[in-house]
């Protein structure tokens, strides 16, 4: 089999009933990175996104961004919503600036979209920022 015929496969895999079999062939496709995420744009472009899809555009994070951006140029309204809510899902901190022109996209719709996914991005990397936890300020030389 051809490699693009391997990636086919295994986003035919992560629609598959059995959840540990979707699952192992969305970790295949992230650990192959880019030519996978641009086979599952293209796959996006027919069909739905699968909660395995938005655990690749997780896993393989910042990989995404460029081929999902350029994906958005010239799409149909329905797409870019779909392209929103990915960029989302990859959680880099380069995904805000497309997200940020989406906003400005002439489709309410598509602007929604890349509002919540600029939010749940915003949490993701304030997460990922986190390295130690937070300290308690302490109350030494403070009286009630």
């Amino acid at each position: 089999m051809k490699a693009s015929n391997d990636i086919n496969g295994l986003i035919k895999a992560t629609e598959d009933n059995d959840s540990y079999v979707a699952h192992n062939a969305a970790d295949a496709l992230a650990k192959i990175g880019k030519p996978a995420v641009v086979q599952i744009i293209d796959t996006m472009r027919r069909n739905d996104v699968t909660m395995q899809f938005e655990y690749v555009f997780q896993t393989v994070g910042e990989i995404a961004v460029e081929p999902l951006t350029q994906a958005a140029i010239g799409a149909n309204p329905y797409f870019r919503r779909k392209i929103a809510q990915a960029l989302g899902n990859t959680g880099s901190f380069n995904a805000i600036n497309p997200l940020i022109q989406m906003l400005k996209d002439n489709n309410e719709e598509v602007q929604s979209s890349a509002c919540d996914a600029l939010g749940s991005l915003s949490y993701s990397i304030i997460m990922l920022k986190r390295t130690k936890p937070l300290k308690k300020k302490s109350l030494k030389g403070y009286s009630r």
